[in-house]
C-alpha cells in the first residue's frame, strides 16, 4: 500500500481530514490502488490504538473491518459507489454527547458525500412517540390509556383489569363458571404499550398495532390475534399451547420469546424466534423455528427460513432504539412514520442503505440529521410531513 493511503488514515483518525482528503481516499480505494493485506494491517493497527475504542470490543472491530473490506470488494467487482466507514468514532462520540439520547452502536456506515452543503433541517420538529393505547372492552366501551391513571380500570365478573406504570394486566380472582369475553388493545401511530395477559404472558405492542385476547383462557388452547408488530414472552404451560394468529398465518408455541411483524406496508409477515421453539403455519405450508431463525411468510403458501438473524435489530424497538443494519431508506422511513406519526413524501428516487443505532426518544430531526450526515440524502420537515430529497 502506498504511503499516501497510510497518511490519509492517520489524518482522518486525528481530526485533520478535509473534504479533498476524503475524496482522494475514496478515489484511491475505488481505483483499486490498495493491497488488501496491508489495508487490513493498517485498520487493525488503528483499531488497537488506545484512543480508538469501540463499544462492542473485539467483535465489533472484526465486524467493522469485514464491512469495509467487503464494500471495497464489491466496488472492485461491480464498480458501484463504495460504502465508506466513518473511522473516527471520537467525532461521532462528540456528536452523541451534544445530542442527548443519540447512541451510536460502535459504527455508522456512510456513503460517499455529494459535492454540496447539506440542507438544514427545519426546526418545526416532531416529538417522539410514547406509551399509550386504546383499550376496547367486550361491551364496546373504549378507555384511552394515555390519560388513564394507575389502578383498576374495569372489572368483568371475576377478572380485574389494572393499569400500573405503563402496563395493562389481567387478574382472575376466582372461577365463576363464566366464559371469557374478548378485549382489544390498540396502539395508534406514535404510541406503544405493554399488556400482561391473564396467564402471565407478556406482550409488547409497537406503534400502529393491536392484539385481541380473552380476559382469561379456558379449555385446551390460548389464542390471541394481532396486527402490526408485537413481541411475546409466553408463559410456559405444556397442557395449554399458545397460538398467535395474524391473518391466515398462525404461530404455535408452548413457552418462548418471539417477535412477529406483519405490517400491511411491509413485504410479508416475519416471525423471529429468540428463545424456545415455535411452529409457523399457513394454509399451504408449515415450518419449525429454532432460536435465531426467522420465518418470512408471503402469500398463503410460501414460508422462507433465514438463519443468523440480527436479533438486536429485530428487538430494538422494544428496547427503545432504532437499529439500522444496512437498512434501505424506504424501510427506515416507514419505521419513522409509525413512531413519529408522520407522512413521507419523496421528491427523489432514493435507494441508499444505512447502518447505526439511535434512541427512539429523540426528536425526529435528530434521526434525520444522522441520516443526512451521510451526504446522500436531504430532508425537510413541514408540519407532520417529511420531504425526502437528494
Amino acid at each position: 500500500m502506498s504511503k499516501e493511503i497510510k497518511t490519509l488514515f492517520r489524518q482522518y483518525l486525528n481530526d485533520n481530514f478535509s473534504e479533498e482528503d476524503f475524496l482522494l481516499f475514496y478515489d484511491l480505494l475505488a481505483e483499486k490502488k490498495y493491497d488488501r493485506r496491508e489495508l487490513e494491517e493498517v485498520m487493525e493497527e488503528m483499531m488497537n490504538e488506545e484512543a480508538f475504542v469501540m463499544q462492542g470490543g473485539d467483535s465489533d472491530k472484526e465486524a467493522v473491518l469485514a464491512s469495509l473490506l467487503a464494500n471495497i470488494d464489491d466496488e472492485k467487482k461491480n464498480r458501484k459507489p463504495v460504502t465508506i466507514l466513518q473511522m473516527n468514532l471520537r467525532r461521532w462520540i462528540a456528536v452523541a454527547a451534544a445530542a442527548t439520547g443519540i447512541l451510536l452502536g460502535g459504527y455508522l456506515l456512510l456513503h460517499k458525500p455529494h459535492h454540496k452543503e447539506l440542507a438544514k433541517i427545519e426546526k418545526t420538529d416532531v416529538q417522539p412517540g410514547r406509551n399509550g393505547a386504546v383499550l376496547t372492552l367486550a361491551n364496546g366501551k373504549q378507555i384511552a390509556l394515555d390519560s388513564a391513571g394507575n389502578g383498576m380500570l374495569s372489572q368483568d365478573d371475576d377478572t380485574k383489569i389494572v393499569k400500573q406504570d405503563g402496563e395493562l394486566s389481567y387478574a382472575r380472582e376466582a372461577a365463576s363458571g363464566q366464559h371469557p369475553v374478548y378485549n382489544t388493545l390498540s396502539t395508534p401511530r406514535g404510541r406503544q404499550f405493554q399488556v400482561k395477559l391473564a396467564d402471565g404472558t407478556k406482550v409488547w405492542l409497537n406503534a400502529e398495532s393491536s392484539i385481541r385476547y380473552p380476559t382469561f383462557f379456558e379449555e385446551n388452547e390460548r389464542t390471541v390475534e394481532v396486527t402490526g408488530e408485537a413481541y411475546f414472552e409466553v408463559a410456559a404451560n405444556a397442557k395449554m399451547p399458545f397460538k398467535v394468529k395474524l391473518g391466515q398465518m398462525a404461530v404455535d408455541v408452548l413457552g418462548t420469546h418471539f417477535n412477529i411483524n406483519g405490517y400491511e406496508d411491509e413485504n410479508g409477515v416475519k416471525t423471529t424466534l429468540f428463545e424456545g421453539r415455535v411452529k409457523v403455519t399457513q394454509p399451504g405450508a408449515s415450518v419449525l423455528l429454532k432460536p435465531g431463525q426467522q420465518a418470512k411468510a408471503t402469500g398463503t403458501e410460501n414460508i422462507n427460513i433465514a438463519d443468523d438473524i440480527d436479533l438486536e435489530q429485530v428487538a430494538a424497538w422494544r428496547e427503545g432504539n432504532f437499529h439500522f443494519d444496512n437498512s434501505d431508506l424506504h424501510s427506515i422511513m416507514r419505521q419513522l412514520a409509525r413512531w413519529y406519526d408522520i407522512d413521507v413524501r419523496y421528491e427523489a428516487n432514493v435507494s441508499m442503505h444505512f447502518g447505526g443505532n439511535i434512541s427512539r426518544n429523540v426528536t425526529l430531526s435528530k434521526v434525520l440529521e444522522m441520516l443526512q450526515a451521510t451526504g446522500t440524502v436531504n430532508f425537510e420537515i413541514k408540519g407532520r410531513t417529511v420531504i425526502v430529497r437528494r
